[in-house]
């Protein structure tokens, strides 16, 4: 159950909305109000990314210079099968996609979405983590005076702290999610978020394939290292890899020491870290190129080939046939681990294993890897 209160001395407006969100917000405002007529809704609020990244700003944090889709919560009587029912009538839900148990995408045209998420009253809504329990009138918004804002944990915006509000089993989506978040935008996890984490790694095997490599190959494109750290301490990589899991079983200080690793190959990738000699192998045409749907570029490639650097290349295209990647994917993993194992020099290396390589030099040097 969601106690949200008003944040004191802070109005969103239009504008406000505008400078981080890509919804075009006049087809916000109209398909607002086609849902609410449709599922007889009592109030429509924005919540979610949008609300939670000008709240930050308000806050003076410093968050990536990114826009993100507007999501609302729509509050309607009307069950979730009746719903779904009339809004399938409706052309922007025509194909009808089914987020979640409670949720479902609008398509706006011209390569725009929208998540509306259903619920009997904002106090019952189903929201992953506390930071996205942010709540504004629609209406208010888009009006004169602007709207309230009103939030379930002010402490944990303002510390900018993951803390998870619904069961990972039940959602264990919001696990791929939350290393998103974290990894984007530099958050910490809650203590007892982490040990949640922990415990119920093993749902993500629940989750659908393209879900999870979405969410992580975004995380790694724009949190590089912290990514790895993120899928290493909840444990999320293990349960993806069952010999990554074997391996920490049996070997804890070499688990340890690869962990290290691929920390230290991807962060060789990250801009800010000026690793010269890596970044000058990868202009941004090759990161920009992608291999598979949802941002799975050659970076993606990269941290999953550092995870598994220790197996035997055939159980590890075995997984990651399994796990679904796309056979230009488990091609350049195969290349970035074979050369590896092989210690191929730069010079000798398939092209697409040379920025791998290089990054593995840049922090081991070329006679340890």
């Amino acid at each position: 159950m969601i106690e949200a209160r008003r944040i004191v001395g802070l109005k969103i407006k239009r504008e406000d909305l505008k400078k981080v969100c890509e919804t075009p917000l006049s087809k916000l405002e109209s398909i607002a109000k086609k849902v609410m007529k449709a599922c007889e809704a009592e109030r429509v609020y924005l919540f979610g990314g949008a609300l939670r990244n000008i709240i930050w700003l308000h806050l003076h944090k410093h968050i990536p210079d990114r826009k993100v889709d507007a999501d609302l919560l729509v509050v309607t009587p009307m069950a979730f099968g009746s719903a779904i029912t009339a809004l399938g009538k409706m052309k922007e839900f025509s194909p009808l996609l089914i987020v979640s148990d409670d949720t479902v995408r609008a398509d706006l045209g011209d390569g725009a979405f929208c998540d509306i998420k259903l619920t009997p009253s904002v106090r019952y809504a189903t929201i992953d983590f506390s930071i996205n329990a942010v709540f504004a009138p629609l209406d208010d918004i888009m009006g004169a005076r602007g709207a309230d804002v009103y939030c379930a944990s002010l402490e944990d915006l303002d510390n900018m702290v993951l803390r998870h509000l619904t069961p990972f089993e039940v959602y264990p989506f919001h696990m791929v999610r939350g290393i998103r978040l974290a990894s984007v935008y530099g958050l910490k996890i809650a203590p007892r978020t982490l040990n949640e984490y922990r415990r119920k790694a093993k749902y993500v095997l629940n989750v659908s394939a393209p879900l999870i490599h979405r969410e992580l190959a975004e995380a790694v494109n724009e949190g590089y290292e912290r990514a790895v750290w993120f899928a290493a301490t909840t444990n999320i990589i293990n349960e993806l890899y069952p010999m990554l899991k074997n391996y920490a079983k049996r070997h804890p200080d070499d688990y340890a020491n690869l962990i290290n690793a691929a920390y230290k190959i991807v962060s060789a990738f990250n801009p800010e870290n000026k690793v010269k000699q890596v970044l000058s192998l990868v202009p941004p045409r090759l990161l920009k190129k992608n291999f598979a749907p949802g941002g799975r570029n050659i970076l993606y490639c990269y941290f999953t080939a550092a995870f598994l650097l220790p197996f035997k290349l055939s159980d590890i295209l075995k997984r990651l046939h399994e796990l679904n990647f796309y056979p230009a994917e488990r091609g350049i993993v195969a290349m970035c681990i074979e050369s590896a194992q092989q210690r191929l020099s730069i010079e000798k290396a398939p092209p697409l294993a040379v920025p791998f390589l290089a990054a593995l030099e840049a922090t081991f040097g070329a006679q340890k890897r």
